[in-house]
């Protein structure tokens, strides 16, 4: 006897527990369902879908199925849309329920085969535009070189500069030998020997002096002519002749 009571009671409490546990789901299945339609009303077409979603999976209902494929069609989810309103037509009896249903799912058969031939058409015309080519990589010019100068004006302005030096200690001499053929000491033949040094040395110091001054305007001239015309291309802007150098423009 107590053996059958507890089974009474066990029998009793196990339907009570399922009916509170579908109760629950109910409610939440029903608030989800609510969020859903204020989001829709809204334009939220997304967080309507994901709620109505997540209470399918609470209290799957057919009813909720019709909703979502009307979700998945605002956001163009075609194919999402077609099985969602075949799981609601597979469900319900009433022939203008399933005529409404049906009608639907033409439109999205048909959204859908549009979207498909977009797609296919867009493809194709990526695969026929032509690959450009690549660029051709950046040539990087030369810096421009500086004038190009001979070393012809510097040779002569060495020499110049030598001819001046020859010069300066050629009349350091002649100075030297005329004061020795002044000096009272000085006989009157060695005095002689002492005056022509001195004349020798001034004449070989006067030709120095000019010879350097000249080599030295001429390579001075001939750098500046360089310069200006921005270097010289064959070398031959001046030549030494028989007369003497001769600068050529």
């Amino acid at each position: 006897m107590p053996f059958l009571v507890a089974l009474a009671l066990l029998l009793l409490v196990v339907p009570t527990a399922e009916a509170q546990r579908d109760r629950r789901a109910r409610s939440r299945a029903d608030t989800l369902f609510h969020a859903a339609e204020i989001a829709y009303d809204e334009g939220r077409y997304e967080a309507a879908a994901q709620l109505l979603e997540e209470a399918i999976s609470v209290r799957p209902t057919a009813a909720f199925q019709f909703n979502l494929g009307r979700c998945y069609e605002r956001l163009e989810r075609w194919d999402d849309a077609e099985r969602a309103y075949l799981v609601y037509l597979a469900s319900i009896r009433d022939r203008a329920q399933r005529q409404r249903v049906e009608e639907r799912l033409v439109v999205v058969r048909e959204e859908s085969a549009r979207a498909r031939q977009r797609e296919e058409e867009a493809r194709a015309a990526a695969a026929a535009v032509p690959l450009e080519p690549e660029p051709e990589p950046a040539v990087i010019a030369p810096a421009p070189a500086g004038p190009s100068l001979t070393p012809t004006p510097f040779v002569l302005g060495g020499v110049g500069i030598a001819g001046l030096a020859v010069g300066g200690a050629l009349t350091a001499l002649a100075l030297d030998a005329d004061a020795q053929s002044q000096h009272p000491s000085t006989s009157g033949r060695d005095a002689a020997d002492a005056h022509a040094r001195a004349n020798d040395l001034a004449l070989g110091a006067t030709i120095a002096w000019a010879v350097g001054a000249g080599l030295l305007v001429t390579g001075t001239i001939w750098l500046i002519v360089e310069l200006s015309s921005g270097g010289s291309s064959d070398g031959d802007r001046a030549r030494i002749s028989e007369q003497g150098v001769e600068l050529r423009f």
